[in-house]
């Protein structure tokens, strides 16, 4: 009798433990905004270079009823005082299309992040076609500027500056080449750190692009992690290391940023992978600017 109740208790805890984890994962997580802070040192900068703050918002995927959500993620971004904004791509719904949120709602509730530095903003996998021709009309009226396909140069309070440039999303299955060209090291700006910007960072850990550190989100940090953040599981051709969020090294020796994102995608949960607004922190390394190709024209 007693091994009977002990294991009745047992089924019972479990069934408690699971339930408790789902209603976490679906109801929490989902809405536990973190703010990531990560130094970066950038060759091409002296070493007491005062930090330089960037912010990253990757995968925000806002739905029609998100407006509260979008509102607290940029009042959290306000408090961070940025010098500049990065917009990583996927604005749209990818649980269900139909449910997004309109685009020039959207770019109306993130406004109010150009009032205190620029704002830039490339597309993801979710944002093409009539997409994204609907987001670039509504953010260039809110004064949210389109960086794909472009390089800006970036002034800091620090005094130093560096170039960013958009590199158009290419999904993990197409070919590289496009990106391949846009950050080969021919095409390294002369005197300046070169920031890359693009949506997967699956091309940018397979191949060498030349940029002192690029930033892009995509892989939600595997969405459904194990404590720690690694993921539980991925689709090919991912693997557990190159989904997985945070900063690293490529092979070549270049800096690489992985956003978890704000939003979801495929299924509305997440496990111990909370969203983030990253706040990159750039100092410099002292070093000179390694691997510079020729002078631009």
């Amino acid at each position: 009798m007693a091994a009977r109740w002990k294991r009745w208790i047992a089924l019972v805890g479990g069934l408690i433990a699971v339930a408790v984890a789902v209603v976490y994962a679906l109801l929490i997580e989902p809405r536990r905004l973190l703010v990531e802070t990560v130094e970066v040192q950038l060759d091409g900068w002296p070493e007491d270079a005062a930090a330089a703050r960037v912010v990253l918002l990757a995968d925000l995927h806002a739905g029609d009823r998100d407006g509260r959500w979008i509102k607290r993620i940029v009042q959290k971004t306000l408090e961070q005082k940025p010098e500049v904004v990065l917009l990583l791509g996927d604005y749209h719904n990818a649980v269900n299309a139909g449910l997004s949120m309109p685009e020039e709602e959207l770019a109306a509730l993130l406004a109010p992040l150009t009032a205190q530095c620029p704002v830039y903003y490339i597309c993801g996998n979710h944002d093409q076609f009539e997409q994204a021709r609907a987001t670039r009309k509504a953010f260039v009226r809110h004064g949210i500027q389109p960086v794909e396909g472009k390089d800006v140069t970036l002034s800091f309070n620090n005094g130093r500056q560096a170039v960013l440039r958009g590199v158009a999303h290419r999904h993990e299955k197409e070919s590289a080449g496009p990106m391949l060209r846009r950050l080969s090291r021919k095409k390294l700006p002369p005197a300046l750190p070169l920031i890359a910007a693009t949506h997967s960072p699956y091309h940018s850990i397979h191949n060498p692009l030349w940029a002192e550190l690029t930033v892009t989100g995509h892989t939600h940090g595997g969405q459904f992690c194990w404590p720690g953040g690694y993921p539980i599981a991925v689709r090919e051709p991912w693997t557990r290391e190159t989904a997985r969020a945070g900063l690293r090294r490529s092979y070549t020796g270049q800096w690489l940023y992985v956003s978890r994102g704000l939003g979801v995608s495929s299924f509305p949960a997440r496990s111990f992978c909370a969203p983030e607004i990253t706040l990159l922190l750039l100092r410099g390394s002292g070093k000179a600017l390694q691997l510079r190709g020729p002078r631009c024209d």
